[in-house]
């Protein structure tokens, strides 16, 4: 088979599951899920599984653990986890400083799995909001 039918193949299921970039339907509740390491750190899980971007599939065999963030210097940011379709990695996109962060645009070749609301002087990210360090937001879409 040539790169470009394999492309067909693949643009052909992407459009058979809705068109969109996302998830694949029928995926169990942790593909691809960003949770915090055991034991919390400044770096983040992301569960194996599968995803369409641009029309491409996306494929992450295992759990990886992300390099781990520096925290912000003075105000609070978002970080972004993407899946990136062109090398197949899963990584965090550095945002910027502001009173008020707001989440940066991915490139066309990556999904965003989760945001990562970061504060100054923050030691660990964790699941959940504690008012002192970072914390995940799950915003996976599903096709």
């Amino acid at each position: 088979m040539t790169v470009e039918q394999i492309k067909l193949i693949h643009e052909i299921l992407a459009l058979a599951w809705g068109g969109g970039d996302g998830v694949i339907r029928g995926a169990t509740e942790t593909d691809l899920k960003v949770v915090a390491t055991s034991p919390t750190s400044l770096a983040v899980t992301v569960g194996a599984g599968r995803a369409f971007i641009s029309r491409g599939i996306y494929k992450l065999d295992r759990d990886i653990n992300t390099l781990s963030v520096v925290p912000p210097s003075t105000l609070p940011r978002i970080d972004l986890v993407v899946a990136r379709l062109a090398d197949w990695s899963a990584i965090i996109v550095e945002g910027a400083e502001a009173i008020r962060p707001v989440p940066l645009v991915p490139r066309a070749d990556e999904m965003v799995l989760a945001e990562l609301y970061l504060r100054p002087k923050m030691t660990l990210i964790q699941d959940a909001d504690d008012s002192l360090n970072g914390y995940i937001s799950d915003v996976r879409l599903f096709v």
